[in-house]
Protein backbone atom coordinates (compact mmCIF):
# COMPACT_ATOMS: atom_id res chain seq x y z
CA UNK A 1 0.00 0.00 0.00
CA UNK A 2 1.52 3.42 -0.60
CA UNK A 3 1.84 5.42 2.18
CA UNK A 4 -0.93 8.57 3.16
CA UNK A 5 0.46 11.87 1.67
CA UNK A 6 -1.52 14.61 3.02
CA UNK A 7 -0.46 17.28 0.11
CA UNK A 8 -1.26 14.86 -2.70
CA UNK A 9 -4.96 14.09 -0.78
CA UNK A 10 -5.97 17.99 -0.84
CA UNK A 11 -5.05 17.92 -4.59
CA UNK A 12 -7.62 15.45 -4.92
CA UNK A 13 -5.61 12.00 -5.48
CA UNK A 14 -7.37 8.72 -4.39
CA UNK A 15 -7.65 7.58 -1.35
CA UNK A 16 -8.69 3.96 0.56
CA UNK A 17 -8.72 2.85 3.78
CA UNK A 18 -6.31 -0.11 5.26
CA UNK A 19 -9.52 -2.63 4.92
CA UNK A 20 -9.96 -1.33 1.54
CA UNK A 21 -12.33 1.23 1.13
CA UNK A 22 -12.80 4.00 -1.11
CA UNK A 23 -12.68 7.40 0.38
CA UNK A 24 -16.00 9.02 -1.22
CA UNK A 25 -14.96 12.20 0.95
CA UNK A 26 -12.52 13.69 2.30
CA UNK A 27 -11.84 16.91 4.47
CA UNK A 28 -8.94 18.26 6.15
CA UNK A 29 -10.03 20.42 9.39
CA UNK A 30 -7.40 22.52 11.62
CA UNK A 31 -7.23 22.28 15.57
CA UNK A 32 -10.07 20.05 16.53
CA UNK A 33 -10.32 18.61 19.74
CA UNK A 34 -9.95 15.23 18.76
CA UNK A 35 -8.67 13.10 21.82
CA UNK A 36 -10.88 15.07 24.57
CA UNK A 37 -6.77 16.09 25.75
CA UNK A 38 -5.89 18.78 23.19
CA UNK A 39 -6.06 20.19 20.26
CA UNK A 40 -4.66 19.63 17.13
CA UNK A 41 -5.56 18.93 13.24
CA UNK A 42 -7.55 16.21 11.98
CA UNK A 43 -9.01 14.33 8.74
CA UNK A 44 -12.33 13.74 8.22
CA UNK A 45 -13.45 11.43 5.48
CA UNK A 46 -16.27 9.08 4.27
CA UNK A 47 -15.69 5.59 3.24
CA UNK A 48 -17.97 2.78 3.57
CA UNK A 49 -20.77 5.48 3.90
CA UNK A 50 -19.77 6.04 7.04
CA UNK A 51 -18.18 9.26 8.58
CA UNK A 52 -14.56 8.76 10.28
CA UNK A 53 -12.16 10.63 12.03
CA UNK A 54 -7.87 10.03 11.65
CA UNK A 55 -4.79 12.35 12.17
CA UNK A 56 -3.19 14.48 9.26
CA UNK A 57 -0.92 11.63 9.13
CA UNK A 58 -3.87 9.42 8.24
CA UNK A 59 -3.48 7.37 11.15
CA UNK A 60 -6.28 6.44 13.56
CA UNK A 61 -6.24 8.33 16.83
CA UNK A 62 -4.93 5.38 18.78
CA UNK A 63 -2.18 4.96 16.40
CA UNK A 64 -0.37 1.85 18.84
CA UNK A 65 -1.64 -0.13 16.35
CA UNK A 66 -2.76 -0.37 12.54
CA UNK A 67 -6.56 0.11 12.33
CA UNK A 68 -8.36 -1.19 9.64
CA UNK A 69 -9.42 2.71 8.86
CA UNK A 70 -6.35 3.98 8.48
CA UNK A 71 -5.62 6.18 5.20
CA UNK A 72 -3.33 5.41 2.37
CA UNK A 73 -3.04 6.35 -1.31
CA UNK A 74 -5.06 4.46 -3.88
CA UNK A 75 -2.89 2.52 -6.72
CA UNK A 76 -3.02 3.73 -9.93
CA UNK A 77 -3.58 1.04 -13.05
CA UNK A 78 -1.45 1.78 -16.15
CA UNK A 79 -1.63 0.18 -19.21
CA UNK A 80 1.36 -0.49 -21.78
CA UNK A 81 1.48 -1.97 -25.35
CA UNK A 82 3.98 -5.26 -25.09
CA UNK A 83 5.44 -6.35 -28.74
CA UNK A 84 5.85 -10.08 -28.32
CA UNK A 85 8.12 -11.68 -30.45
CA UNK A 86 8.86 -15.72 -31.44
CA UNK A 87 12.80 -16.50 -31.68
CA UNK A 88 13.17 -17.94 -35.67
CA UNK A 89 16.23 -20.08 -33.82
CA UNK A 90 15.16 -20.99 -30.19
CA UNK A 91 11.17 -20.74 -30.28
CA UNK A 92 11.68 -18.52 -27.13
CA UNK A 93 9.01 -15.64 -26.76
CA UNK A 94 10.80 -12.01 -26.19
CA UNK A 95 9.89 -8.61 -26.52
CA UNK A 96 11.80 -5.78 -27.30
CA UNK A 97 12.07 -2.46 -26.54
CA UNK A 98 9.60 0.24 -27.75
CA UNK A 99 8.45 3.69 -27.44
CA UNK A 100 5.37 5.91 -28.03
CA UNK A 101 6.18 8.43 -30.72
CA UNK A 102 3.40 10.89 -29.02
CA UNK A 103 3.48 13.18 -31.99
CA UNK A 104 2.07 10.28 -34.30
CA UNK A 105 0.37 8.02 -31.94
CA UNK A 106 2.67 4.99 -32.77
CA UNK A 107 5.13 2.37 -31.51
CA UNK A 108 8.54 2.91 -33.25
CA UNK A 109 10.96 -0.10 -33.48
CA UNK A 110 13.55 -1.73 -35.33
CA UNK A 111 12.96 -4.96 -37.21
CA UNK A 112 14.20 -8.27 -36.07
CA UNK A 113 15.38 -10.68 -38.67
CA UNK A 114 15.83 -12.98 -36.20
CA UNK A 115 11.92 -13.26 -34.71
CA UNK A 116 8.78 -13.68 -35.71
CA UNK A 117 5.99 -11.00 -35.10
CA UNK A 118 3.44 -12.61 -32.72
CA UNK A 119 1.42 -9.35 -31.63
CA UNK A 120 1.06 -6.63 -29.02
CA UNK A 121 -0.55 -7.22 -26.09
CA UNK A 122 -1.48 -5.15 -23.23
CA UNK A 123 -0.21 -5.13 -19.74
CA UNK A 124 -1.34 -3.47 -16.61
CA UNK A 125 1.22 -1.96 -13.97
CA UNK A 126 -0.20 -0.93 -10.69
CA UNK A 127 1.52 2.09 -9.65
Amino acid sequence: MKPFNLERALSGDKLITRNGLEVTEFHYLKSVDITKHKDRDCIVFVAGGELHTVTIDGKSVDDRYDHPLDLFMASTKKTYPVLIFKDKYTGKLCTIEQQLNENENCLVYEHLDYAYFLGIFPIEIEE
